[in-house]
């Protein structure tokens, strides 16, 4: 077999991996918050909505439940789903720089951050109880279901804006000097 074909295929294998986790791991923090608050016990301690304990004063500690208050495990497994968030905008970024230069890869950034972390944060638990309240919805896995369907949509919005991002900004040079090596510019 030929080398040069075993390397294209793994290259080829590797590029779709990252294509996928640049999509995906920017909004793995959504996905277990969503995950934990649905009350599933095998998710219960996910990303478990608590309060670290360093942050309040030893006064207040006495008055808070003990079930509000992170212990280390829960902090540790918060801290590794939200690197693996930012480690999924810095692939995105990344893989856009390389293929289209910086100032398509700013802009997509900037629009990954919003649409897999601020508006998330902002929305998604309230569109989830605001939905569960209106049709009457008990079962926890409905929480599961109407949060990945918004979050399946986010992915697909990130996508069309990267696309739409990606047409009106790739042609566009910032420092003619560096971005010359970037692929698949011609200069």
């Amino acid at each position: 077999m030929n080398y040069n074909y075993i390397l294209y295929i793994y290259m080829r294998y590797i590029s779709i991996i990252i294509k996928i986790l640049s999509y995906v791991l920017p909004i793995i923090n959504e996905i277990a918050n969503t995950l934990t608050s649905s009350n599933i016990s095998i998710f219960k301690g996910l990303y478990k909505h608590c309060i670290d304990k360093y942050l309040l004063p030893s006064n207040i500690i006495k008055t808070i439940s003990k079930e509000k208050i992170c212990s280390n495990r829960d902090i540790i497994s918060k801290l590794l789903i939200d690197i693996l968030g930012l480690l999924g905008i810095i692939i995105n970024i990344a893989k856009n720089a390389i293929q289209y230069g910086y100032l398509t890869s700013i802009l997509n950034g900037i629009i990954v951050v919003i649409l897999s972390f601020v508006i998330p944060n902002l929305y998604l638990q309230r569109i989830i109880a605001k939905i569960k309240k209106r049709y009457k919805l008990k079962q926890r896995y409905m929480s599961i279901v109407i949060g990945m369907g918004f979050i399946i949509a986010g992915i697909g919005v990130m996508i069309g804006c990267e696309k739409l991002i990606q047409k009106f900004t790739s042609d566009i040079v910032i420092d003619p000097e560096l971005e010359k090596y970037i692929y698949p510019r011609l200069f």
